[in-house]
């Protein structure tokens, strides 16, 4: 979808959030902030991805979860698993309490108390 095309659909609101994050972000190219664009380039291709694409595939050749997946390479690496699902805890109770948040912002904006 074309850009014009999101910005005739959005209400006057939307479209000063989209035009202050477009200004934001120039802004901060134009201080400088560009530069951290590079190394989390290379950190995403050099660290992440092949991070992900190992645990990947690592749980799909033994077809278990991370715990056990890391056990069978060697038994010390099951803590990497275990901190791995504990991470991934952590990011679901702080999104839950973000989608709560927004659930409830979404029923007080059909009230029609203000």
């Amino acid at each position: 979808m074309d850009v014009a095309c999101v910005v005739y659909f959005c209400s006057n609101r939307q479209r000063r959030w989209i035009g202050q994050c477009v200004a934001i972000s120039s802004i901060g190219v134009q201080n400088g902030g560009g530069a951290f664009f590079l190394p989390y380039l290379i950190a995403l291709f050099v660290i992440g991805i092949p991070i992900l694409i190992l645990e990947l595939s690592l749980g799909q050749f033994t077809q278990s979860g991370d715990i056990i997946s890391f056990a069978r390479v060697h038994r010390r690496l099951a803590g990497i698993g275990v901190g791995s699902v504990l991470g991934a805890f952590a990011v679901v109770c702080y999104y839950n309490i973000i989608l709560a948040w927004s659930l409830i912002y979404l029923y007080h904006s059909f009230s029609s108390e203000h």
